[in-house]
């Protein structure tokens, strides 16, 4: 008979929304195990569709849509909150304390559901605030306000009234 031995940890250096975390995984019989900035987080999950996940986080409940790319994934909260995540290669972490940044200052409105364009409420130059409400989408007969991100100038708008999108897809982006 083997020792009693724990399950093996998984850590990741992240960059989430600009700041570096660490995020420990390890997973027992009855569900992974997570930490976050070594503060543990209840978490439980159930995957709907090849994108779209379920989760409870610390007792509230969340939809979630994730767009993979290359070491990184933005994640749809709720059809509102937009969050970039890129693992970090411990070899390119910059050697001085200088911050991390988002490559390029933008930020996206995703669908966090597929549907239909009802609305947009802004247009390309216009300037916005965070939480200004920049596309209307419907989905299952319920109409949605996706609001910006952040405060800043439309640079692009992707989509066109009464245009069917897909989960993911990016709606407006604010610069």
């Amino acid at each position: 008979m083997l020792g009693n031995s724990d399950p093996p940890e998984c850590s990741f250096e992240v960059l989430i929304e600009g700041q570096r975390k660490t995020i420990a995984i390890r997973i027992s019989k009855d569900r992974p195990q997570v930490r976050l900035c070594n503060e543990p987080v209840d978490l439980d999950s159930i995957r709907i569709s090849e994108n779209v996940y379920s989760l409870i986080l610390d007792g509230r409940s969340y939809h979630v849509v994730v767009t993979t790319g290359n070491n990184s994934l933005s994640a749809v909260v709720d059809g509102t909150g937009f969050f970039q995540v890129a693992v970090l290669d411990p070899k390119e972490l910059p050697s001085q304390g200088s911050g991390f940044k988002t490559s390029d200052g933008l930020s996206a409105v995703l669908a966090p559901m597929p549907g239909k364009i009802v609305r947009l409420l802004v247009t390309v130059g216009e300037s916005v605030q965070e939480g200004q409400g920049v596309v209307v989408i419907e989905a299952m007969k319920m109409q949605n306000e996706l609001r910006a991100l952040k405060a800043g100038t439309i640079e692009r708008i992707s989509v066109a009234d009464n245009q069917t999108v897909n989960a993911g897809d990016s709606l407006v982006v604010v610069r």
